[in-house]
């Protein structure tokens, strides 16, 4: 917790909320801050673009619900690479999906997303709309092709994202959705 209100000290919450996901070697697995709490979830091994190992940290549901976030989330902070996740919901994904989410998260720090932000952020730029939206576009095309997940698993996902996601997310996931199913390769 200690860590989480630095962050918003930090006015990492926007931050946060731009930077999104990662592929990932399943074979490689990283431990969490956390992990005797987690036992059912494979962290995956995440290198950012600045070449640090990403960190897992938990965060509490009502927080990222006030930070008006899903379920995870990549940052680079004091050059540290980030991931924090709903620690009340994540595990009730099944582990394709908890998959789609983290390897979502670590392609936002591999591809410098993340990065990208924090330098922004700290210069006091604005963050576009149109730079987190091509972020996300990028990130998600890229994740449902290297997972290699087939057209039933990728809505399997995203039903079961839907499930655990508040009311205002529904429109989000369902362009989500559509833009995962695009991306396929064509059979």
């Amino acid at each position: 917790m200690m860590l989480f209100m630095k962050l918003k000290r930090k006015k990492i919450n926007r931050l946060a909320a731009v930077a999104l996901s990662a592929v990932f070697s399943s074979a490689a697995m990283a431990v969490p801050s956390n992990a005797a709490d987690n036992k059912d979830i494979a962290f995956p091994a995440c290198t950012a673009s600045n070449g640090k190992q990403a960190e897992y940290h938990a965060i509490p549901s009502q927080d990222f619900r006030r930070s008006k976030m899903l379920l995870a989330a990549a940052s680079i902070i004091d050059d540290r690479a980030l991931i924090f996740y709903d620690k009340d919901n994540l595990h009730r994904l099944s582990p394709d999906a908890r998959q789609y989410v983290l390897a979502h998260e670590c392609y936002h720090l591999r591809a410098g997303h993340s990065e990208d932000a924090a330098k922004k952020q700290q210069n006091g730029e604005h963050i576009s709309h149109d730079t987190v939206m091509k972020n996300e576009n990028e990130t998600i095309c890229a994740i449902s092709k290297e997972l290699n997940f087939n057209t039933a698993q990728i809505n399997a996902v995203f039903t079961e994202i839907k499930k655990v996601a508040d009311f205002p997310f529904y429109p989000i996931l369902n362009a989500q959705t559509k833009l995962a199913l695009s991306c396929l390769p064509k059979p």
